[in-house]
């Protein structure tokens, strides 16, 4: 039967201290780069949420343009470029954080809301102005107040499940954060013993 030196016995320790050490750094890199992570793809819906309000009132002020030169090629243009990016807009919030009905919810009634409603009261104004323009104003001047409250409530409940969703990737992010910690607190811990 060998025994073993003092020497050896405290060379064990301080390779098991330091596979500890390493092991607890790790996981706190780990779990600091997942917390970061989180709190960054939060904060990614503030461009979208941006965008998307912008190219729903941009399409709106093109419409009114296209009311004063229904021929006007550049604002159908611009148009259809705005709606472009804000259908691309929708569909990345859509595939990106499905895992918040709330606010699939809302993106589903704000896009719904553009296709649907936005949309075909643009294209019945635009159709009037074709043939007749003073009509076509007096049917936006007379349908725009409900469209705009209607997207004012939609715009609201956004602004509101995307702040949400932020508030809880942050709070995902702060408990990743507190998971790093975990290890080396036990390291803390265990260094006493192992040194014993």
């Amino acid at each position: 039967m060998t025994t073993l030196t003092s020497w050896r016995r405290l060379n064990t320790a301080f390779w098991l201290l330091i596979v500890l050490v390493l092991a607890g750094v790790g996981l706190a890199l780990w779990a600091a780069a997942a917390g970061s992570a989180r709190v960054r793809r939060g904060d990614q819906l503030s461009e979208p949420k941006n965008s998307i309000k912008y190219d729903v009132v941009f399409i709106s002020d093109t419409v009114r343009g296209l009311l004063l030169d229904p021929k006007n090629l550049a604002e159908k243009r611009r148009k259809s470029e705005a709606e472009a990016d804000l259908d691309s807009q929708l569909k990345t919030i859509q595939s990106e954080f499905t895992d918040y009905p709330e606010l699939m919810r809302s993106v589903s009634n704000l896009s719904d809301f553009t296709s649907h409603t936005l949309g075909d009261f643009h294209r019945q104004v635009l159709d009037q102005a074709e043939t007749d323009s003073a009509s076509a104003v007096m049917l936006y001047v007379k349908g725009y107040p409900d469209i705009r409250d209607k997207r004012s409530k939609l715009f609201t409940d956004l602004t509101f499940e995307i702040e949400r969703v932020r508030n809880a990737e942050v709070k995902r992010g702060e408990w990743f954060a507190l998971v790093g910690l975990a290890p080396l607190v036990l390291l803390l811990l265990a260094i006493p013993i192992v040194g014993r």
